[in-house]
């Protein structure tokens, strides 16, 4: 059995979420700018910033909700999906753009400190003895 992969993006939300919209299908779509920073490792092991870039990212339905639940301008942001070109003019630019499709977000957790909130498993459901618990 092969593994799953998808592409992944890494950066850091340029601008606030904006609340989430219904497409015409009726599903839930929020769509945000991520700054994408760039960098070249030098020999030495140094890193030298280069010029950022931006792209836009799209969300729908659990995950546009999710996106404009819990990010903020500023936050940075792990991303799967995939990427879509289209060559329609929604917003009065011509030609193709590119946009990515997240089907998974998250916050960098190397970045961004919380707490996760899990709910508490009782030992007879697992089939451990009441020590082993929490461990």
């Amino acid at each position: 059995m092969s593994i799953l992969t998808k592409q992944c993006l890494i950066g850091f939300i340029a601008a606030p979420v904006p609340r989430p919209k219904s497409t015409e299908q009726g599903a839930t779509r929020v769509q945000v700018r991520l700054r994408l920073p760039h960098w070249r490792r030098n020999p030495g092991g140094t890193f030298t910033p280069l010029k950022d870039t931006y792209c836009t990212l799209v969300a729908f339905d659990d995950v546009a909700q999710e996106l404009y639940g819990r990010f903020t301008k500023g936050d940075k942001i792990i991303a799967a999906g995939v990427v879509r070109t289209s060559d329609e003019d929604r917003d009065g630019r011509a030609g193709p753009r590119e946009q990515f499709v997240a089907y998974h977000v998250g916050h960098d957790a190397v970045r961004t400190r919380y707490v996760v909130d899990r709910p508490r498993v009782q030992a007879e459901t697992l089939g451990l003895p009441v020590a082993a618990v929490g461990l």
